[in-house]
């Protein structure tokens, strides 16, 4: 994949196995698309988020262990 971070709505992966190739082919929605329509459905009642408040939480709580981490250059576990 050419820009993983950062992919297209058709991009082609290849998995090398041995002397073997395997092209995959994976096509998408525009970036974030899906998230917002999520998110609109979730906010109309419509179903459950994707992504949990719990899953959110924990993401926010390892960005900020992550981030102290960095600043004071020692270990720092994530917030329950």
């Amino acid at each position: 994949m050419s820009r993983p971070f950062k992919p297209g709505q058709r991009e082609t992966v290849l998995v090398l196995r041995g002397d073997d190739v395997l092209e995959h082919v994976v096509e998408a929605a525009p970036l974030y698309v899906s998230q917002f329509e999520d998110f609109g459905r979730a906010a109309r009642g419509d179903g459950e988020p994707v992504v949990t408040l719990a899953d959110s939480r924990g993401n926010t709580a390892a960005l900020l262990a992550v981030l102290e981490a960095a600043r004071s250059g020692g270990t720092v576990r994530p917030a329950r």
